[in-house]
């Protein structure tokens, strides 16, 4: 109600459905990592939470890693 309002209580619940395997199993390493990001050889960033943790949050943390980094390399490239 505090979002949409009273209509809400008007709403019915339409279905569940359980998507199995929707996220990669995440391993210990993935859980706490390094770096949330990563530079592949031929210079693009890679991202996803594939790099920080199965989740929207590991890839929303993983995409602003990957902004500050290419934001550091962009300025330290443009002061030279």
């Amino acid at each position: 109600k505090g979002w949409f309002g009273s209509q809400v209580t008007d709403w019915r619940h339409l279905k569940t459905v359980a998507i199995q395997r929707a996220l990669p199993t995440p391993s210990p390493a993935s859980s706490f990592p390094e770096k949330a990001f990563a530079k592949h050889p031929s210079g693009v960033f890679v991202a996803g939470d594939h790099l920080a943790s199965a989740s929207i949050e590991g890839a929303m943390i993983s995409g602003v890693e990957t902004a500050k980094a290419t934001i550091e390399i962009l300025t330290n490239s443009a002061t030279r």
